[in-house]
C-alpha cells in the first residue's frame, strides 16, 4: 500500500504558519539507543494529568496548532491514548514519534481511534546488523512489523534515519527498505552530540563521512531510482560544496518559534536537544506567554548558534545555518564544558 506524503513537520516552509507542540510525556523508553540525545539521568517531579489536559486546552486556542507526542517512547505512557483522544476532540492534528517496536495490530487500531493519524518512526539501518547494534537485539524486525501494522491501519508513516558510523554507507539500502515498506517520506539527520551519544562518540561521523553520506543521498535523488520518494534533510545535513536540488527539502530550525517541547516536568525548551535553554514551565505560565517572551527577548540571541562555516555556505538560505543545537552541543563538547 503506497501512502500519502507526511506533511506535518514544522521544519519546512509548507508548515511555516503552524505551531507544533512536542509533548514529551515520558522519558521512559523500552530501548537504550547508543546514539540517543536523551540521558538516563532524569530528575524532577512529573506532571499530573491535569496539567497535560490544561496544556491541550491552551493549544486548541492557538492558530494552526499541531500536537506531537514524543518521549522517551510515548507508547510506554499509560495515559497516551487518553491524552490523544482528548486533544483530538478539540480538532488538534496529532502525530507520534515512536520506535514502533511495541506496536501490534490491536494497538495500532487503538491509536487511530484515539485520533493519532500520523507516525514518525526511527529506522537506523538497512538490516538487523546496523540497526540492532544501535537499538538492541531484535529491534529491526519489531520496528518493521510495527510500521506494517501502522500502514495497514491507515496511519500515515514517515521514517527518520540518523546517520552514523554504522550506516552512512548503506543509505541506498535503507531507502530500499523504506520504499518496500510503502513509505515515501524519509527524513535524514546526523547524531547530535548530547545525552547518551556522548558515551558512544565512536558513532560520530567526521566531515568526510558526512559528505559521503550526503553524496549518496544526492545520487539517490538524481538517479530517480525510487520514484515518489520524498527526501527531507534535517538541519546540519548539507555542506558548502553541494548543490541541493529543489526536489529535496532542507529543514530550517523552528525551535522556539514554530515549535516547543514540554518535558515531563512541565519545563518548556525550544527543542529536545537544547535542554539547558529552559523557556519557562507550564505550571507557571501559559504556553502562549512563554512563546511570546522567548520570541521577544531571546530568540535573537539564540539564532546566535550559527557556526562560522555555515555563515559562508551557499546553502544558508535553505537551512538558515543548520541545527543550532548541533552547533551548541558540538561547541560544549569541544570546549570540554
Amino acid at each position: 500500500m503506497r501512502q500519502v506524503v507526511y506533511t506535518s513537520d514544522p521544519w519546512f516552509p509548507s508548515c511555516k504558519n503552524t505551531f507544533t507542540l512536542f509533548a514529551a510525556i515520558t522519558h521512559d523508553c523500552n530501548q537504550k539507543c547508543r546514539h540517543c540525545f536523551a540521558t538516563e539521568d532524569i530528575s524532577g517531579e512529573k506532571l499530573d494529568d491535569k496539567w497535560w489536559y490544561n496544556l491541550f486546552d491552551q493549544l486548541a486556542e492557538l492558530e494552526a496548532p499541531r500536537l506531537f507526542f514524543t518521549g522517551g517512547e510515548p507508547l510506554t505512557h499509560p495515559s497516551l491514548l487518553e491524552y490523544a483522544s482528548y486533544a483530538s476532540k478539540k480538532s488538534i492534528p496529532i502525530i507520534i514519534g515512536t520506535n514502533a517496536t511495541l506496536i501490534t495490530s490491536s494497538l495500532s487500531q487503538k491509536m487511530l481511534d484515539s485520533g493519532i493519524k500520523e507516525a514518525r518512526v526511527s529506522l537506523d539501518g538497512a538490516n538487523s546488523v546496523s540497526h540492532d547494534l544501535l537499538r538492541g537485539e531484535g529491534s529491526f524486525k519489531k520496528t518493521l512489523n510495527g510500521i506494517r501494522f501502522l500502514i495497514e491501519t491507515g496511519i500515515v508513516v514517515s521514517i527518520r534515519t540518523t546517520v552514523n558510523k554504522l550506516n552512512f554507507q548503506e543509505l541506498k539500502e535503507i531507502a530500499e527498505v523504506v520504499v518496500e515498506l510503502g513509505v515515501y517520506d524519509w527524513e535524514i539527520k546526523h547524531i547530535i552530540p548530547a545525552g547518551n551519544s556522548l558515551k558512544h562518540t565512536e558513532l560520530f561521523t567526521n566531515i568526510a563521512e558526512r559528505s559521503e553520506a550526503l553524496q549518496s543521498i544526492l545520487d539517490i535523488e538524481n538517479s530517480n531510482m525510487f520514484p515518489g520518494l520524498k527526501i527531507k534533510l534535517m538541519e546540519g545535513t548539507v555542506n558548502p560544496n553541494s548543490t541541493i536540488p529543489d526536489s529535496i527539502k532542507v529543514a530550517s530550525c523552528p525551535a522556539g518559534s514554530r515549535m516547543m517541547v514540554v518535558q515531563p516536568t512541565g519545563a518548556v525548551i525550544p527543542c529536545g536537544y537544547l535542554t539547558t535553554h529552559v523557556m519557562g514551565n507550564i505550571t507557571c505560565d501559559s504556553i502562549d506567554e512563554i512563546r511570546k517572551r522567548w520570541l521577544n527577548e531571546t530568540i535573537k540571541e539564540k539564532r546566535f548558534l550559527v557556526s562560522k562555516n555555515c555563515k559562508k555556505c551557499k546553502n544558508i538560505q535553505q537551512c538558515m545555518g543548520g541545527c543550532p543545537a548541533f552547533n551548541f552541543c558540538e561547541e560544549v563538547v569541544t570546549n570540554g564544558q
